[in-house]
């Protein structure tokens, strides 16, 4: 289109040009390719950085414009309460209207037919008295009415709209916020990692910053990129090779263990708990602390499920910080903690089912082993620590919750849905779209494709799930 006549054009034209690429200005490998297109001597190549806190001259203009948006705002919701203050208005006057149609129906109903016989003189005398007082009582209702339209319009707001002012906060500000962001969301999220600003090393002859020199513009810029990173979804971000040969082992290592646990409760199906039992010390071999008795013979649904979510979120944290392959990278913050579990462990993980509200809340039940410090995961064992010690946490958590329940506190009950740890794990998806029509292998033409749980392709909007000839040359549609 035009932007492709434009770029041909513009770098065998000698004359001034402004590239407004935001994304491709902020990212090296495009500011590299964008230079090569001005390669003639005769351009001489500048980078200009606005980056940081602005002038203000600039801050002026962007307060201008949320004033202005802010007024606009006043102006609309004044708008729509004089309209509905107005329609009240004709609702209340239909609405008296209706009454006094209904009053004078009901009076014509009661009056004496024609033809009535002639009522004496004292029943007379009585109506004409009574018609004369109501007479008088509907002239004081009128009167009454109209001291209340005159009222009304007396207390009647003024016909402007309320002046807008920014209020401190919003003065702190340094740009207006936009309809439309610069950068879509999702091509921000994909990209800022490699955001930086420009060096005459990549070939500019000269880097200009209009707003705050070089050290303060890079430590702004780093700023907001740890933000970034803080909240940021990594949405290409692949598990790396080391945690899923990890994850196996352990999977393998668990249930062996259930499988000696269902082996020696069914040896011994009359083993009683002893709930004074003491703490758990250091023991050599969880599998046997004496006469083949396991370590974890007394666990149930509710500590099997403690157990490997203590687990799963130790190997969460060091898988990440792995394979982000970033050491600035500040780490899982909560609110992305269910989206990263899901993505590494192909399955949910929902509060509910352990009476929780929140993840912070589900993340308190193994408070031994991680936390949330800042919003932040983190971890309060060492990056090496094995399967056994988690074992041992779980053991002792355990029978402290059992010594509590036994001295009467029901607050440490602990109820763990069973879907936690039955829930099926999804296969690892393997996207591979169609060979390009034309291509050795292509047997239909290009279409929408989404990917479903059972690994099969499956065409957006097919009718019949057949393809089917539109008319014309390569009219093919599915």
């Amino acid at each position: 289109g035009n932007q492709v006549l434009l770029n041909a054009i513009a770098s065998v034209v000698p004359r001034n040009y402004v590239v407004m690429e935001v994304k491709q200005n902020l990212i090296p490998a495009d500011r590299k390719e964008l230079l090569k297109r001005f390669s003639l001597p005769c351009f001489k190549k500048v980078a200009v950085v606005a980056m940081g806190e602005p002038g203000k001259d600039f801050k002026e203009k962007e307060h201008a414009k949320m004033l202005k948006l802010k007024q606009d705002r006043e102006n609309a919701t004044f708008a729509l309460q004089q309209a509905e203050k107005k329609r009240q208005k004709e609702i209340k006057k239909f609405e008296a209207a209706k009454a006094k149609a209904a009053a004078e129906a009901a009076a014509a109903a009661a009056a004496p037919a024609e033809g009535d016989s002639k009522p004496d003189e004292e029943m007379k005398d009585g109506e004409e008295k009574k018609e004369g007082e109501e007479k008088k009582e509907d002239e004081e209702k009128k009167d009454m009415e109209v001291d209340e339209e005159k009222k009304e319009e007396e207390e009647e707001e003024p016909q402007e709209p309320p002046t807008a002012e920014l209020t401190d906060e919003e003065k702190q500000r340094w740009f207006c916020p936009l309809a439309l962001p610069d950068i879509a969301p999702i091509i921000a999220d994909r990209s800022f990692t490699q955001f930086s600003i420009p060096s005459t090393e990549e070939g500019f002859d000269d880097v200009k910053y209009t707003w705050q020199p070089e050290a303060k513009a890079k430590a702004y810029l780093k700023g907001k990129l740890t933000l970034k990173k803080k909240i940021c979804r990594m949405v290409d971000l692949i598990p790396g090779e080391s945690f899923q040969t990890t994850l196996k082992e352990a999977q393998k290592a668990l249930a062996e263990m259930r499988e000696k646990q269902a082996a020696w409760k069914a040896a011994n199906p009359t083993a009683e708990e002893d709930a004074s039992a003491e703490e758990v010390g250091e023991i050599e071999n969880i599998h046997d602390v004496g006469e083949g008795v396991p370590l974890y013979k007394a666990f149930k649904t509710e500590d099997w499920s403690l157990l490997l979510l203590r687990y799963e979120m130790f190997l969460l944290y060091n898988s990440f910080k792995k394979d982000v392959k970033d050491d600035e990278h500040p780490g899982i913050h909560e609110s992305n903690l269910v989206y990263y579990y899901t993505k590494y462990f192909r399955k949910h993980i929902n509060p509910v089912w352990f009476g929780a509200e929140k993840i912070g809340e589900v993340l308190a039940l193994i408070s031994d082993t991680v936390e949330m410090e800042s919003e932040m995961l983190k971890i309060k064992v060492d990056e090496d620590t094995e399967l056994k010690q988690f074992v041992l946490k779980t053991e002792g958590s355990r029978r402290k919750r059992e010594r509590a329940q036994a001295a009467g506190d029901e607050t440490k009950k602990l109820t763990i849905d069973p879907y936690f740890l039955g829930q099926p794990v999804a296969a690892p998806a393997v996207i591979s779209a169609p060979p390009p029509v034309g291509q050795k292998g292509a047997s239909r033409p290009p279409m929408s494709y989404h990917h479903h749980h059972h690994q099969r392709w499956q065409p957006v909007g097919a009718k019949g799930g057949k393809p089917y000839y539109g008319g014309g040359k390569g009219q093919w549609k599915w």
